[in-house]
């Protein structure tokens, strides 16, 4: 799953509420460069099963770079509780910019 979407540079807005996560231990650089071209990037993670994932190393690196709107959602009810890059995780997609 690291890479999983990378290159969907014009890609705004995605339906993933129905991917099953559940088992998916490595995020990292998820979404590098998703959504690169777009003007708008809408995410909606609130129903990932993120319990077992143990990296989220850079997971929206670039993503949704040139968007003029960026939403991921509410992240409030996913688990990082094995994660020890959770900011790094939220770091990269802010400081690119």
């Amino acid at each position: 799953t690291a890479y999983w979407f990378y290159g969907f540079d014009n890609c705004d807005s995605w339906n993933l509420t129905g991917l099953r996560t559940d088992h998916v231990t490595n995020m990292s650089n998820m979404f590098y460069r998703a959504g690169y071209n777009a003007t708008t990037f809408t995410l909606d993670l609130s129903s990932w099963d993120t319990s077992k994932v143990t990296s989220m190393n850079s997971m929206f690196y670039f993503a949704g770079r040139n968007a003029i709107t960026w939403s991921i959602g509410d992240l409030s009810s996913l688990e990082y509780g094995k994660s020890d890059e959770y900011e790094l995780y939220v770091c990269r997609c802010w400081l690119q910019y």
